[in-house]
């Protein structure tokens, strides 16, 4: 289970954003949502952003690394979904500096793939996905 100092943290760190911001009424869903999530791992970093998450729709994005896993949960005005593969299945974390000012990152699992598209002077998105690499490496060793 999740920290309930953590857990705070991260939905005022949600109902922070403001583009879009999301509905502060969600506060109870989204927490119970995370809290499930979680599901008993014990969570070592956290980001979260605003994001584009697909064709016309704009929402928070949030990953948590846990000890075992890399949750990925999206949040749109409507709805909350998550994956959250383990982090044994991750094959590579693959970061590309693209045009003008922009970096990619591209996390390569066993089964599946996922990516982010960021501004690559971003500090916190830069350490938060070199710490993901850092939890691969340690679990290949």
């Amino acid at each position: 289970m999740i920290d309930e100092i953590l857990l705070n943290k991260i939905l005022d760190d949600i109902f922070s954003l403001t583009n879009p911001a999301i509905d502060k009424s969600r506060r109870p869903q989204i927490s119970e949502f995370i809290n499930s999530t979680i599901n008993g791992d014990v969570p070592q970093e956290n980001l979260v952003i605003n994001c584009v998450l697909g064709k016309d729709r704009k929402g928070a994005l949030v990953y948590i690394l846990t000890n075992a896993r890399l949750v990925k949960i999206e949040i749109d005005a409507t709805n909350l979904s998550s994956s959250s593969p383990s982090l044994a299945t991750i094959v590579n974390v693959d970061k590309k500096i693209g045009d003008g000012n922009k970096a990619q990152v591209t996390i390569d699992f066993q089964n599946d793939s996922f990516g982010l598209t960021y501004m690559a002077d971003n500090p916190k998105i830069n350490d938060f996905f070199q710490k993901v690499d850092l939890a691969r490496v340690r679990g290949k060793s």
